[in-house]
């Protein structure tokens, strides 16, 4: 539950498993997930991309899968990492879920050149770091993608970290990890 003074007023969006609500408050939104799960992987997942100076719109974790996070200007391109061996490729995917290059990306125009830098650089750092914290627990990060917005003062944050938009890999078992209570505590998150 979301505490008080901070009141929703209306919903901004309702899809990918998740619902965003504007708040009282103009400079926060409120980002709840569907299921329990997911919040509670997005909420250890985005604690360690913090600790890691991962820029990130997350403030506060609400009970019942309820995060509050700074109001965005969302950027309508999401910057997605593919981690191979030791290599991280970046590219983005568009509103429409088409996956583009650099070059498209820039050809498209939705952000200057030094905001998809920034975005490539802010999504290739988040991605070792996952990749890295995953291979404690024995698991392997596949693919992310991380939706980027501005601040009022321009500044590019990470959105949030959204487990949905990621495919998580078991070496062991050489299959997909798919359940994510699960997945949040063998990485020593916290029970939702």
């Amino acid at each position: 539950m979301v505490p008080e003074p901070l009141e929703k007023v209306s919903l901004i969006c309702n899809a990918d498993g998740r619902r965003v609500w504007e708040t009282n408050d103009k400079e926060i939104v409120i980002i709840e997930y569907e299921d329990a799960a997911s919040a509670m992987l997005s909420e250890h997942l985005c604690g360690v991309l913090l600790r890691h100076g991962v820029r990130s719109a997350f403030r506060e974790h609400y009970a019942g899968g309820a995060f509050a996070a700074s109001a965005l200007s969302l950027i309508k391109l999401r910057a997605a990492v593919r981690v191979r061996e030791s290599d991280i490729a970046v590219s983005f995917v568009t509103e429409t879920g088409r996956t583009i290059n650099r070059q498209e990306a820039e050809r498209l125009k939705i952000v200057p050149p030094r905001k998809l830098d920034g975005m490539v650089d802010d999504a290739t750092h988040a991605g070792r770091v996952l990749r890295a914290h995953l291979e404690l627990a024995g698991l392997e990060l596949v693919e992310a993608q991380f939706r980027f917005g501005l601040l009022p003062n321009t500044a590019l944050v990470m959105e949030s970290f959204d487990p949905l938009l990621c495919r998580f890999w078991d070496p062991k078992t050489d299959a997909a990890v798919t359940d994510f209570r699960a997945l949040a505590e063998r990485l020593g998150g916290k029970q939702a």
